[in-house]
């Protein structure tokens, strides 16, 4: 037991080297009972920051953590990628010492209702303003919980509710946030509340000061966008995610035309069913003229709308970053988007990507005979006297047998 306790006190200590105040001990995957001897032993007076993460800490770790009385002066820690469960944030609301946390994270550790019911009760938390609870299983249920949970409407700048099935109902309970004043991300990418979710989540008050907005797969489609283009709330909003939803054109001529994301600067919209018209929309949009980043990947997009829309328009001027992979344009495109933005040097254009592209097979063929994929001379030249070199081969070896056929057959007649 004293050279276990010895090894992690060295292990910590060595963590603890270049900076006192900071603890790193992510994947050392210490356990509950090295989590004991720490706060047993070491000293964590000056300590600000605590990252736990994937360490197998299960909620008789955090019993240990309750009563270290050592971490009075932590403002952030990290308990991702654990096994703290309900029951580990039952213990968790009597850390009453850890007054000053401004971060916190909890994702993936099988909290679910029951768990944010606990966490509700932590008004020590007075002063948190990142809250990461992503990949759990909170469910709707949970988001009702959490809407009782007053003490975070005060300082929240950050919420993370990613991967925890909330669904229509879960939206409806997140209006019960609407005192979240401060909130400027929130990321909701992976549940399952669709267009009717959707347009619950349009009547939130607290979007008001968002900066960044995640709706990445969420069953979302050109209804749900026409709840979103209404919404009054998006003056602030730089950074939206609707990638992986089922966004079509009409969705996307919604989207052009709400006056209220004029400064929008980044969107993705990978892997939805957006086609030329779509493009021509975004393109020709009188409100979204401050994109630099635009994720086009994985949508239904032709040389139609690279020649026809997107070179031709003034929005192209300002995007830095252009992601157009797995699309169906065709060579065409390819070497117009190339020659705009690789020769001309007209745009910013900084990363453009255009890979995995053809329109049609006979595009395909000739692009990979004409450009990448073509074979140099000397190959072709090396190929050419391979096959020469073959031939020639096997047109002597059938000189020689004719000639011993012959001479066989000479001998067998005298």
């Amino acid at each position: 037991m004293a050279d276990e306790k010895n090894n992690i006190e060295e292990v910590v200590l060595y963590a603890m080297e270049k900076d006192p105040t900071k603890l790193n001990l992510t994947k050392f995957q210490i356990g509950n009972e090295n989590l004991r001897l720490i706060c047993l032993s070491i000293n964590l007076k000056e300590i600000t920051v605590l990252n736990l993460e994937s360490n197998n800490i299960s909620s008789e770790g955090i019993q240990y953590l309750s009563t270290c009385q050592k971490l009075s002066k932590l403002t952030s820690l990290n308990l991702a990628n654990n096994h703290i469960g309900d029951k580990g944030i039952e213990f968790f609301k009597n850390l009453r010492h850890l007054n000053k946390i401004t971060y916190l994270n909890f994702e993936n550790n099988n909290i679910g209702p029951e768990g944010i019911e606990f966490f509700s009760k932590c008004d020590f938390l007075s002063k948190l303003t990142n809250l990461i609870l992503a990949k759990n299983n909170l469910g709707n249920k949970g988001i009702e919980n959490l809407s009782n949970c007053r003490f975070i409407d005060r300082e929240m700048i950050s919420l993370n509710l990613e991967g925890n099935n909330i669904g229509f109902d879960g939206m409806m309970y997140f209006n019960w946030l609407d005192e979240l004043y401060k909130l400027s991300s929130l990321n909701l990418k992976n549940n399952n509340f669709g267009n009717e979710g959707m347009g619950e989540l349009m009547k939130c008050k607290c979007l008001k000061k968002l900066t960044s907005l995640n709706l990445e797969n969420n069953n979302i489609s050109d209804l749900g966008i026409e709840f979103f283009s209404w919404c009054k709330f998006f003056s602030e909003l730089l950074s939206l995610n609707l990638s992986h939803n089922f966004i079509g054109d009409e969705g996307l001529e919604k989207l052009s035309n709400c006056k209220f994301l004029a400064k929008l600067s980044s969107l993705n919209l990978e892997n939805n069913h957006i086609g030329d018209e779509g493009l021509s929309f975004l393109v020709t949009s009188k409100y979204l003229t401050k994109i630099h980043t635009l994720n086009l990947c994985n949508n239904n997009i032709t040389n139609k709308g690279i020649l026809d829309h997107l070179v031709t328009n003034t929005l192209i001027n300002e995007i830095t970053n252009l992601n157009l992979e797995f699309n169906l344009i065709g060579l065409k495109g390819i070497n117009t988007l190339e020659t705009e933005f690789k020769e001309k040097n007209k745009v910013k254009v900084a990363n453009l990507n255009i890979k995995h592209n053809y329109e049609s097979i006979i595009d395909r063929n000739f692009y990979l005979k004409h450009k990448d994929h073509k074979e140099s001379k000397e190959q072709k030249d090396k190929k050419d006297n391979t096959y020469e070199n073959i031939f020639f081969d096997v047109k002597k070896w059938i000189v020689i047998i004719s000639c011993i056929f012959l001479i066989i057959l000479i001998c067998f007649r005298y």
